[in-house]
């Protein structure tokens, strides 16, 4: 014999709670984060060390260590950045970007993407990405325009938007 569903779960579900939960949990709803909030995460993916989100970076580049180049700030400050780290930040970032279960907030994953094609254009010379330079422009407007982008990032985006 099966025992009656209790009628706090009865309410819970008529009233939509459980479909709310599974939506937040399968990051279903965009929630509006504050300007302090998205500064936070930003301040906090520039201080994380490449290897925790990019896994393969002491591989393609074991002079790291060396380099003094740990985090995602050290990669953009950089005045020579390797390369193949910073086309694997472009990846990360826009898959971060795009995928439903992305493990960044989407604007702040955004930054970043802008942020490493940014670095090779000013640094090395690069153009990593098939934008047209008239998109790249705009986009880099867009980050400038953020009232919660980092301090680090302001001159390397203006130079880059030229």
């Amino acid at each position: 014999m099966t025992q009656p569903t209790p009628s706090f779960v009865r309410d819970r579900e008529s009233s939509g709670f459980l479909r709310l939960s599974r939506s937040v949990l399968l990051n279903e709803i965009d929630f509006e984060w504050s300007d302090t909030d998205l500064a936070g995460l930003l301040r906090h993916q520039l201080a994380t060390p490449l290897e925790n989100d990019l896994p393969n970076a002491k591989g393609l580049c074991p002079e790291l260590d060396g380099q003094g180049m740990t985090t995602f700030s050290d990669l953009f400050a950089a005045e020579q950045p390797p390369r193949e780290l910073l086309e694997l930040t472009r990846l990360y970032a826009k898959s971060a970007a795009i995928n439903r279960d992305r493990p960044l907030q989407r604007d702040v994953a955004l930054v970043l993407y802008f942020a490493a094609i940014a670095t090779g254009q000013t640094r090395l010379g690069l153009k990593l990405s098939s934008k047209s330079d008239a998109d790249l422009q705009r986009a880099y407007g867009w980050a400038l325009d953020r009232p919660w982008l980092a301090e680090s990032l302001v001159p390397l985006l203006v130079q880059a938007r030229g």
